[in-house]
């Protein structure tokens, strides 16, 4: 059983698990980033979905974990093929994982008692992603940069791209026909 845990854990740094329960926890370090971000979209789900993400390491360190391997990885690499093709995998991964926080917040006694429509806790999951996706394009970029100079800034446009296409039609796409 402790080696199936074991297993489970490296597992989980890159998936969910339904086989564990993450602890959630406080991270006051983010304080600072989501205190702006609360303040250009002033909507009460996307507040709460945002702490969501930033207070559930089934998210937050998915994102961190993704993030820092897409870098290295990125700043090992020379072809810009490769790297926009590794660019959109690991923005892929991130954003995949994001859709199941719809149905983490449909389960949530808040969302529950307050009488607040599908549309607006979609739209602010919507945003979420976006800016997610957007934030961690900027950092992957970064990674690029180190070995492919100022060509790996054309993975920006791609990594914007990416994340607007996929907040704007896939993950709806995929929300309706979850939904049949």
């Amino acid at each position: 059983e402790n080696r199936m845990q074991r297993i489970y854990r490296f597992i989980q740094m890159f998936v969910n698990v339904p086989h564990m329960q993450p602890k959630i926890h406080r991270l006051p370090w983010l304080d600072g980033a989501l205190n702006t971000f609360t303040k250009r979209y002033e909507k009460a789900p996307y507040y709460f979905i945002l702490r969501t993400v930033a207070r559930n390491p089934e998210y937050s360190m998915l994102i961190l974990r993704v993030s820092v391997i897409g870098m290295i990885l990125l700043s090992v690499t020379e072809s810009f093929l490769i790297s926009s093709l590794l660019m959109v995998l690991f923005l892929y991964v991130i954003g995949f994982q994001m859709i199941s926080l719809i149905d983490e917040i449909n389960q949530t006694p808040q969302f529950q008692m307050y009488p607040i429509t599908e549309k607006i806790k979609i739209d602010s999951v919507l945003r979420i992603i976006y800016e997610i996706l957007l934030i961690t394009a900027i950092f992957l970029t970064l990674g690029a940069l180190y070995t492919q100079g100022l060509t790996g800034f054309i993975l920006l446009p791609i990594g914007i791209l990416f994340a607007y296409l996929f907040s704007q039609f896939y993950v709806p796409q995929r929300l309706k026909s979850q939904k049949r």
